[in-house]
């Protein structure tokens, strides 16, 4: 049967480059597809085609994706346009790796270890006995995420001590969580890749039992597999692999996603093919334009072009206000009869604090992913809202057990087991201190101060309580502290002091980051057709309209052009890069760049993206 015939009978139509990736069979192929091409519809149209020609069997496909929720996509595309066809393999690589793993069982009469689906109260557990602290779910969640990116990027112990220095007995927690893996037998998600890479190395017959099986390899979203996900691929290609990505959409760097890859595939794979699919299904001839010569300005990646397949449109929207605030309103005002498909887009969650709580206070609804990371685990965020709480509840033990080690008043555990052992609970905790004989004048003047502050607060506004917690009692205890303040937590600041000037009565402020919490915990789920989420989640989607906010120097990007002084730091801005034309190839017909002016009264430069996109547009 002819491809057009084929293509008829099933209604689906391609264009030339599209037609070439399916009826292309030599071997192994890189195709590179650039945002909105219809790369899906190839992939499941070339399987059926091959399989309608009885060049292919069903069952000696298999297709590997990123996600799950890839895989449950391309079965469900497949099915639409061509029907069920139970034989046919969509897996993500780690369901692959299981299945490597059953075959050693079956082979060897052994037990693989068990999964562990719970890492987090193992770690929590290492960390309080050897750091004798309770470490935040923040905390936590890093050490997860930097032991998998270990795994994934395949890291020597050099660089695995490197990345872990920055925590306290960051390298004693890793040697004492692998021990504990042994010792109880358990492995965790990403041991499976490792286990899986080692027994198709140590076992020929395993590995040729799987090539046997699965002679047919394609690979989607290649951009975002890991190194130790594009070796497993390599170990179980034999003759025919269709790769599919483009290194132009690799933005995971923070999970190890290697698209060099990509950019090398001609070495790796020796007489391999690369095929572009060019055509932008998506976009408007003006937001391709800019999103492409913005992207040419990366150098590790393969020269290929971008074209719309629609008529022409609106340009691309550049925007400097005056500062952050005036970035909320305008988004409010822009967006409160919007009807369009919108989303916001920014790199940091953080970004989203404001606009949470704004959106919320005017009832204009919206939708927004679950966050992984618990803004309001941050200390200092914990520290002002303790703060604030205890004003108002002074004779709250539990409370004043988080704020005493904050106050620069020298008072000690034994002095607060003291203290909460008396039986009048009724009177404020520092009134029962004070009374202690064994307090030194320098201590009373300062519990005294402090006292004098409290009281203060309740008749303030919160945008000068959270001045005199910042400049009285945070500052104080970080000048004084060995460490450093990081530079993200003026970002914090910032962010607090937006939501005190929404908020300027201070139990609707701690409201409001209750709420905020609670909202980036779980997710806003509504009817609403406006979106918040970060560049990253809005990866794969589309929409009318989007806007992207805090486009600022230091944020995007992180460092500039002039900064870089390594080949790290060059992949660093390189993703940027990528990041942002991800970003701006979401939008369909409307592209929307904020920039302000001014923060805190101190001015800003324009963003090096920014500049850039300026002498494009």
């Amino acid at each position: 049967m002819q491809l057009e015939t084929f293509l008829q009978q099933h209604h689906v139509s391609l264009n030339e480059q599209q037609k070439e990736a399916v009826l292309n069979q030599k071997g192994k192929i890189l195709l590179l597809a650039v945002p909105g091409s219809g790369k899906t519809t190839v992939m499941v149209t070339r399987m059926a085609y091959w399989i309608a020609q009885k060049q292919m069997r069903p069952e000696q496909i298999l297709t590997l994706t990123y996600s799950v929720a890839s895989a449950r996509d391309m079965k469900r595309k497949y099915e639409r346009l061509f029907g069920t066809n139970e034989k046919l393999e969509f897996r993500t690589i780690h369901s692959f790796c299981v299945k490597v793993l059953q075959e050693w069982e079956r082979q060897t009469g052994k037990r693989v270890f068990s999964l562990m689906e719970q890492t987090g109260p193992v770690l929590a557990k290492i960390y309080d006995q050897l750091t004798h602290t309770s470490p935040t779910e923040m905390v936590v969640k890093e050490l997860q995420n930097k032991i998998a990116y270990v795994n994934n990027g395949m890291l020597t112990k050099e660089k695995s001590e490197e990345l872990f220095a920055e925590h306290l007995c960051g390298a004693k927690i890793v040697q004492a969580y692998q021990q504990y893996k042994k010792r109880n037998r358990v492995m965790d998600f990403d041991d499976q890749l490792l286990y899986a890479k080692n027994i198709l190395e140590k076992y020929p017959s395993i590995l040729q039992k799987m090539q046997q099986q699965y002679p047919y390899l394609y690979v989607d979203e290649a951009q975002d597999i890991s190194k130790i996900q594009h070796v497993l691929i390599q170990q179980l290609v034999r003759n025919h692999l269709f790769m599919v990505g483009d290194e132009d959409q690799s933005i995971y760097g923070f999970r190890s996603a290697d698209p060099t890859t990509l950019f090398h595939f001609q070495q790796i794979y020796p007489g391999a093919q690369i095929l572009y699919m060019e055509k932008n299904y998506r976009s408007t001839p003006q937001i391709l334009q800019v999103a492409h010569q913005f992207m040419q300005q990366n150098k590790n990646r393969h020269d290929k072009k971008i074209y719309s397949t629609r008529q022409t449109g609106e340009k691309v929207k550049i925007l400097v206000l005056k500062n952050y605030e005036t970035q909320y309103q305008y988004l409010y005002q822009h967006l409160k009869q919007e009807t369009k498909r919108t989303a916001i887009l920014y790199r940091n969650n953080e970004s989203a604090i404001p606009l949470i709580d704004l959106f919320s206070q005017k009832g204009l609804p919206f939708q927004m992913k679950a966050c992984e990371r618990n803004w309001g685990e941050h200390p200092m965020i914990q520290t002002v809202q303790n703060f604030i709480c205890y004003a108002w509840q002074e004779n709250n033990p539990a409370l004043f057990e988080k704020i005493y080690p904050k106050m620069g008043c020298g008072i000690t555990k034994e002095m607060v087991k003291k203290v909460a052992s008396m039986s009048n609970s009724g009177e404020p905790i520092l009134d029962t201190i004070l009374q202690q004989k064994e307090m030194l004048f320098w201590q009373i003047k300062r519990i005294q101060q402090i006292k004098k502050w409290m009281k203060q607060w309740k008749r303030q506004k919160t945008e000068v309580i959270l001045q005199n917690i910042l400049h009285e009692l945070i500052e104080p205890q970080t000048s004084h502290s060995k460490k450093k303040e990081r530079p993200k937590d003026h970002t914090k600041i910032n962010t607090l002091k937006i939501l005190a000037r929404q908020n300027p009565n201070p139990p609707d402020f701690l409201k409001a980051l209750a709420s905020i919490k609670q909202q980036m915990k779980q997710g806003v789920q509504s009817d609403s057709s406006l979106y918040l989420m970060t560049m990253h989640a809005s990866k794969g989607l589309e929409f009318e309209q989007v806007i992207l906010i805090d486009v600022l120097p230091g944020i995007l990007p992180s460092m500039t052009k002039a900064e870089i002084r390594g080949a790290e730091e060059l992949l660093q801005y390189e993703e940027e890069v990528r990041l942002f034309y991800v970003a701006m190839t979401r939008a369909r017909d409307k592209l929307i760049l904020l920039q302000y002016q001014n923060q805190e009264g101190k001015a800003l430069k324009p963003s090096e993206f920014i500049q850039k996109i300026s002498q494009i547009n």
